[in-house]
């Protein structure tokens, strides 16, 4: 996710940030395996707020650290269930949406994989 900036038209090509923000982010969660995930994150201060540089790395690395204690007891749980299904919430729509939308285009290219050997294959 990435914060939103608005076009700066004296310079163009350029953005700044809205009058009520001072800071921008993005994430990345990057799976690595079934239950490793490498989790990329940047933010800070604009430019113009440099002095805020070390209060932003200290707020975030304290609310990473938050995040990696759940996440981390969370995968736990999911280990130790084996093979249950896993329960849904509404939170969990578009997650799911996209899943299934993978799904469906491995299947499609699989399909496509198996005709092209099929044809060659004559």
């Amino acid at each position: 996710m990435f914060a939103p900036v608005t076009p700066n038209h004296s310079r163009p090509g350029r953005h700044h940030p809205p009058e009520n923000q001072n800071n921008q982010a993005a994430t990345a969660p990057v799976a690595r395996t079934d239950d490793r995930a490498c989790y990329f994150f940047a933010y800070g201060p604009w430019a113009k707020d440099g002095e805020l540089i070390e209060a932003f790395y200290q707020l975030g690395l304290k609310a990473f650290n938050e995040d990696r204690t759940m996440i981390e007891a969370q995968q736990r749980n999911i280990n130790m269930a084996g093979n249950d299904k896993m329960l849904t919430t509404s939170f969990d729509g578009a997650p799911l949406q996209f899943r299934r939308m993978m799904d469906e285009l491995i299947r499609a290219e699989a399909r496509n994989d198996a005709a092209a050997n099929a044809s060659s294959a004559r």
